[in-house]
Formats: structure tokens, C-alpha cells, sequence
């Protein structure tokens, strides 16, 4: 997606004080802009002529384009609230003591409303709405507001989904199929899986089914690639360093927000077990023959078990989330929930332990982080002394406590945090 061109040399003076010298020095810059293709054996073709986009590996480039997106998003807020009347996108209630509570107290101590009506990464931008007729608005001004400053939104890359709601209340919509998303004039596909920045979503369910099957599949792949490394001559320490660095990251990519059932659960011990078997040149039949344990290949190789690095992952995120100000996204998803929005109660899923903070609080707790302060007789978990607490007063799932630490980290997300599910659909 083009950007940078005769508007954004506009903006910046005008817009944000550049002094004319630089925005001229900028524009000599980008004069006669050109750039070749790199063919086989580094043949490069003749010049090709650019009038717009940022060089390639340049220090100014990513800023410069930055800046043209801010005013690109400013512009598009001011056109929707013009249109609609009123403010576009999901609200979101947030409260900023630190205390994770199920979505109906949620609501009663909220003290922050949030309005999410995008998510942007560079120029991978998802738009998200609740409203059928609001997501088509904003869709069409993203494509008129991109066009007015001289950039032009690729279409045949562009895709919408639909998520199913958690409420029982359906739609009104007259019948399946009548919803077609067009932007100047051209339909837009409907994708049953979407990718974001890596992390997949499918229409069929909220989880994280499709995400972690990809994800299996892809550190199989990155363990292939290492198969000159798993040899017997290669010392089990230099095996256990590699498998954490190169196939860990690739397996457990966003698990911090997993949906994790007893199944998925199992599909992820598997994939690492495999791999941990392989590095250490045991076949399947001699495991049963000599009677080795899972436990004995972690042991020899030196590596944690999966359900130990899914629990380090989820704490160092859980930290690092409320030690932001509650003023921010991330902060203001983990402690909150949807306005207006019923979930599911735990009789009709068969569990009390199918919600994301059931999942925070096991892990924490398992981790060992919590502590009583004076004068207090519940113990309080705090994440290193910012009073980020988690009152188990305030969870439905007290009684799962007392089943052991193992299972409380395996709980499955029925309430995914947004984080990873930020995709441009249509929340119905």
C-alpha cells in the first residue's frame, strides 16, 4: 500500500510544524524514486519508476509512514462519528482496581469505558464492529479516506469474518448469505479462517482450535529443519538450548491467550513430547520395550514439560499486562469485559473452570505468587509489588482450587482475551 507522496508532505508542516527545510530535504529524497527486482544468480533488472511507498531499509521510512497513517486514522474516526452520529465501534467496561471478575460484576465496577473500533500493526489494520450496518460505514470511509490522501486500499487482500456471539439472541438479519460487504463497488470475500499477525481465528468457534493445530504443524516443521543438529554427536545441552530457542517460540506463539481444552491440551504435550524424543534419538518402541517415561526424557534432556512453559508464558504476560497504566488497551481488556453482552453460565458449558481468568488465577497460584498481606486473612497475588491482585471472593470457580495445581493450568478460555482476536469482523 502506497503511501507517501505529495499529501503527507503537505501534512507535515502544516500539521505538525516540520520546518520546510526538512520537509525539502524529504522531498529530494524521494525525487526519481526508483527500485529494481533481484533475479536468479543477483541479475537486477533495469530501474522501475515509484511515485509512491517509503525506501526500503530506510531510517526515515518507517517514521514517515507512521505519520501519514495517524492522519489517515484521524480522518477516518471524524467521518464515521459524522455518520453515524455517534462513536463507532465495540464498548468495552474495565475496572482499574487490578481485580479479575467474572463479566457480570465487571459491570457493576466498571469505571472505565473503552471504544475499540480498530487494530493496527503497521498497515495491517483490522476494523471491528458489532453492528452490521456500522462495520459497512466504516469499511467504506477506510477506502474513501485512504483514496482523498493519495493511497489506494488493496481489495483483492482485503477479507472480512464473522465471529459467533456468546449470546442467545440471534440476529435479524433476513436470511444466511444477505450480508455482502462491497467498497466502491467491488464485493469483498468472506473468510471462513483469518490470520493476524500470525494468530489465526475461525468463524466456527471463538477458540484457539485452528491456531494451535497451525501451530503444531509449523514446530514440526522448524524441528525438520534442524535434523543435521539431532545426531548423536551433538551434546544434549547444545540439543536443549536449540529446541527452547528455535522450536519453543514457534509452538507456543500467542499461547498466552490460548483457548486451552483437555484435547488441546493434549495435542500440544504430544507435539512437544515428539520433539523431545527425536532430539534425543529414541524410537517409539524402545520407550515401551524399556519402559521410559516422559518424565525421564525431560530429565535427560534437560527441558521443561510443556505445561510448565505454557505457565511461565501466561505469568510473565499477566505482569507485564497490569504493570501498564489502566488507561491502555491491554490493561483495560485483561480487566474488563463486553457492554451489553451475556455469556454462557457454567452449568450450560459443564465446568466452572471455562473462562480466562480461571486460567490466570490457576496459573498464578500454581506459580507460587501470591502472599498475605497485614492485617489480611486471604492471601493476595500481586505481580512484582504493583497491586495487581486477584480476589477469589470475586471468582465463580473457588472450588476448582482444591483439585491440584495440574488441571488449573488447562483450563479452556470460553471468554478469549481480545488480545489475539483482534481481526477485522463483525461481533454478532
Amino acid at each position: 500500500m502506497g503511501c507517501l507522496g505529495l499529501a503527507l508532505f503537505a501534512l507535515l508542516p502544516h500539521n505538525l510544524g516540520v520546518p520546510d527545510h526538512i520537509v525539502n530535504m524529504l522531498e529530494v529524497i524521494y525525487q526519481d524514486m526508483s527500485t529494481q527486482v533481484c533475479g536468479p544468480n543477483g541479475f537486477l533488472s533495469d530501474p522501475i519508476p515509484m511515485a509512491t511507498g517509503v525506501r526500503q531499509g530506510s531510517v526515515e521510512g518507517p517514521l514517515l509512514f507512521l505519520l501519514y497513517y495517524t492522519f489517515v486514522l484521524r480522518l477516518w474516526h471524524q467521518r464515521c462519528s459524522a455518520r453515524l452520529h455517534r462513536e463507532a465501534g465495540i464498548e468495552w467496561l474495565s475496572s482499574e482496581d487490578g481485580t479479575l471478575r467474572e463479566p457480570r460484576k465487571v459491570r457493576k465496577m466498571a469505571t472505565r469505558t473503552h471504544r475499540v473500533t480498530n487494530s493496527v500493526f503497521a498497515d495491517d489494520t483490522a476494523l471491528i464492529s458489532s453492528n452490521w450496518d456500522e462495520f459497512q460505514i466504516m469499511a467504506s470511509e477506510m477506502a474513501t479516506c485512504l483514496q482523498g490522501l493519495g493511497c489506494d486500499l488493496n481489495l483483492l487482500k482485503t477479507e472480512w469474518l464473522e465471529v459467533p456471539s456468546f449470546s442467545p439472541r440471534r440476529d435479524q438479519a433476513p436470511l444466511p448469505g444477505c450480508r455482502i460487504l462491497r467498497i466502491n463497488g467491488m464485493e469483498i470475500a468472506k473468510c471462513g479462517v483469518f490470520r493476524y499477525l500470525g494468530s489465526m481465528l475461525s468463524e466456527q468457534d471463538a477458540g484457539s482450535t485452528v491456531d494451535i493445530s497451525r501451530r503444531c504443524g509449523l514446530a514440526h516443521a522448524a524441528f525438520g529443519k534442524l535434523r543435521h543438529v539431532w545426531t548423536p554427536t551433538v551434546r544434549y545441552s547444545t540439543k536443549a538450548r536449540l529446541l527452547l530457542a528455535c522450536v519453543t517460540p514457534v509452538l507456543l506463539y500467542g499461547s498466552e491467550t490460548w483457548s486451552l481444552s483437555h484435547k488441546q491440551s493434549r495435542k500440544l504435550h504430544n507435539t512437544w513430547m515428539s520433539c523431545v524424543r527425536r532430539a534425543l534419538g529414541i524410537r517409539q518402541p524402545a520407550m515401551t520395550q524399556d519402559r521410559i517415561t516422559n518424565q525421564d526424557m525431560l530429565s535427560r534432556l534437560g527441558v521443561p514439560s510443556i505445561h510448565t512453559l505454557l505457565a511461565q508464558r501466561i505469568a510473565r504476560w499477566l505482569g507485564h499486562v497490569a504493570r501498564m497504566n489502566p488507561t491502555r488497551f491491554p490493561h483495560g481488556f485483561l480487566f474488563g469485559t463486553l457492554a451489553n453482552r451475556s455469556f454462557p453460565s457454567a452449568s450450560s458449558v459443564g465446568s466452572s473452570g471455562l473462562h480466562f481468568r480461571c486460567r490466570a488465577h490457576g496459573t498464578v497460584r500454581t506459580m507460587s505468587l501470591a502472599w498475605t498481606p497485614p492485617g489480611r486473612a486471604k492471601p493476595r497475588i500481586d505481580m512484582h509489588g504493583t497491586g495487581w491482585c486477584l480476589k477469589s471472593t470475586c471468582l465463580p470457580w473457588g472450588g476448582l482450587l482444591q483439585r491440584g495445581p495440574l488441571q488449573l493450568v488447562f483450563v479452556q478460555l470460553l471468554n478469549p482475551c481480545p488480545i489475539i482476536s483482534v481481526v477485522p469482523f463483525v461481533l454478532l
